[in-house]
């Protein structure tokens, strides 16, 4: 089965890079905040279009959740 290729997008090093400390900067305690700046610097890093690794955790961790609770389809 063949994967669709993730859709690209190109990002200068400084956006990568103000990503990456705009992350860093937030308290470690606020978990939702700390996961979508995460989520945006890895989109700027991979290149991907913004949005794509918050879709592709959401999916992993349906995913995950119903294979654990035995609702997965075989």
């Amino acid at each position: 089965m063949h994967e669709k290729p993730l859709p690209k997008k190109s990002y200068t090093p400084e956006e990568i890079n103000r990503a990456y400390r705009e992350w860093a900067a937030i308290e470690p305690n606020l978990t939702k905040e700390r996961t979508d700046a995460w989520d945006r610097y890895c989109d700027a890093r991979d290149g991907l279009k913004p949005g794509t690794s918050t879709k592709k955790r959401i999916l992993v961790d349906t995913f995950l959740v119903r294979a654990a609770l035995g609702l997965h389809e075989d």
